[in-house]
Parts: C-alpha cells; structure tokens; sequence
C-alpha cells in the first residue's frame, strides 16, 4: 500500500511539474537571447516568404508615416504603450490589437494602407507583456481585454467626434470580443480576425491537436497555475459570453485551414452575437493568413462593412 501512495504521490509530482512547465513557457515574457518560444513565435517565417514583398511594402509604407507615442496606464499598474499614425482627413479611428507573441507591424502592417486611404487613424497598441508595453504574463486575452476597453476609452476622449472600428486578429481578435459588452459608446464596430472563444477552449483544442487527446488532461492543471502565479483563469473570460451581450455590429474574418483556431470557433462565435455580423473566410488560408491570400476579397467584403456600420450616415448623425 505504501508503494502505491509514493506512485501517485510521484504522478501527481509530475503532473504538477508538467503543468507548470506549461502555464510558464505559454504565458511568461521572453526577452533577450534565451527564448524558449522562439520556434513557436517565428515558426510561420518560412510559410510567410512568398507573401514577403506584400508585408515588407506594407511595413515600409507604415514605417515611413509619421506617429505619435502614446501611452496608458492599465488597470493593474502597467505601463502600456502604442503608436498613433494620424490621418488629417480621419473618419474614423482604428484601434488595432495583435496577437499572441507577436506585433502590430508584423501583424497589420500589410493591411494599414486600405484602412489609411479608407479614411482612418491608426492606434497600433502593444499588448501587455509584448513590445514596448510592461508586464511579465501574456493572458490570452482576459487582462488584454480589459486594456482594449481601456485604449478605446482614451480614443473617444482624444478624438471624440470620430466613430472607432476596433480589430484584432488571434489573441487580439480573442481580446477584443471578450469586451465587447464593455465598451465606450464610440466604439462603432467589431473586426475579429481568427480569435477563439476562451483561453481554456484554446488550450484543450492545441493539448489534443498537437500532442494526444489524453493531453487535454493537463489542461485543468495549467489553469490553476495560471490563477496561482499568472493572475487569470482559463475560463475567466469569454468571447461568445460577451457577444450575446451586446448589439454591436461584428465582422468576423477566418483562414478555412488554420489549425491553430479551427475555423468553427469564428462561426460559433458569430452565432452567439445579438447584433448584425458578417464573415469573411478564405479556402486554404491558415492561421492569420485571410488577408494575406485574398486582399481583394477583403478590401470588398470589409469595405462594405465598414459602410454599413461605421461609415453609415447613421452612425456619423449620432
């Protein structure tokens, strides 16, 4: 008997041990040269080179305007920073959030000139624990939801004659619809570009398509440690929570082959929403790559949106 209680007593060591592994390497920051995520984070570097002359073009084109360093001061005492790019004929305000270990250029520099000549400014933040932005865990989109609400905030008292389009793609599209009954009243409408439901969906959906369906077992585990050391909860927050209270207007944009967030998660979203949606999914697009393997599909199907939504004669009465 006493052998068999040291046996579970070490299994349940190492479930632990592997769970915290786990919460750690997903959430902590990385910086310097010693980055265990490296290979994670930089893994569509090869899937990208074909699309090169696109996203350097872009990023040229958003590197050479002028921005305004802006900061804020997150609920829980973090420094955050973002970078403003001011279109003298704006519209509207975009408020771009990227995605998990990632950038607002790398992630929405290809896309910045059709919401610039669309008649925008650009607010490209930097999530929490990303870029120039303080923090020490990424929280798939609990915390970073509440500091989208909070750059929102910021741009309708800055600008409050100009209806704000909020966006974000994975992690960020996730950020975003997890406030989406929380936010400012300028906030005109919703663009979510491959986000999940909630962290504790994602990580079940990576245990079993990544590793084994017995992996999903960890999952519990790594939720606890991420209360205990991280400050969240895997079920903490959720999009479609969030989305069947409120009315605002979503556009949901989704690669038909990602297996990073299955197409299926925009779709359910898109059902659990109380106002009007409209997607966009492209056959053969992975994660994040929509944009990337169809631009003029869409400029057309977004442009439209825009129209109907933030744009509207309507929407500028208000």
């Amino acid at each position: 008997m006493t052998v068999i209680l040291w046996i579970l007593a070490a299994l349940l060591a190492l479930y632990l041990l592997a769970c915290l592994v786990i919460a750690l390497l997903a959430c902590r920051r990385f910086s310097g040269a010693w980055d265990p995520m490296k290979g994670l984070t930089h893994a569509t570097d090869k899937l990208l080179a074909p699309y090169r002359d696109m996203i350097d073009a872009g990023s040229d084109w958003l590197l050479s305007h002028p921005s305004e360093p802006v900061e804020l001061t997150s609920f829980d005492g973090l420094r955050l920073r973002a970078r403003l790019y001011v279109n003298p004929e704006a519209k509207a305000l975009l408020v771009a959030c990227h995605g998990y270990r990632s950038s607002g250029v790398r992630d929405f520099a290809s896309a910045m000139r059709f919401y610039h000549d669309h008649g925008m400014s650009i607010l490209l933040i930097d999530q929490r624990a990303a870029g120039e932005s303080e923090g020490r865990y990424i929280t798939f989109g609990v915390r970073e939801s509440v500091d989208v609400r909070d750059w929102c905030a910021l741009m309708q008292q800055r600008y409050p004659q100009l209806p704000i389009l909020l966006a974000g793609i994975s992690m960020g599209a996730s950020s975003v619809l997890m406030t989406a009954d929380d936010l400012p009243d300028h906030v005109a409408a919703l663009l979510a570009d491959c986000g999940y439901d909630d962290p504790w969906g994602e990580f079940r959906y990576v245990a079993r398509h990544y590793m084994t369906p017995a992996a999903v077992l960890l999952v519990p585990g790594v939720d606890l440690f991420c209360r205990l050391i991280c400050g969240f909860g895997l079920k903490e927050r959720s999009a479609s929570a969030a989305l069947r209270r409120t009315k605002l207007p979503v556009f949901f944009v989704h690669g038909e082959a990602d297996e990073l967030v299955p197409c299926g998660d925009s779709q359910r979203n898109r059902e659990a929403c109380a106002g009007p949606t409209a997607i966009f999914t492209v056959p053969g697009a992975a994660h994040g790559f929509s944009y990337l393997l169809d631009p003029e599909g869409y400029h057309k199907a977004v442009g439209e949106f825009l129209r109907a939504f933030v744009f509207s004669e309507e929407r500028v009465r208000r």
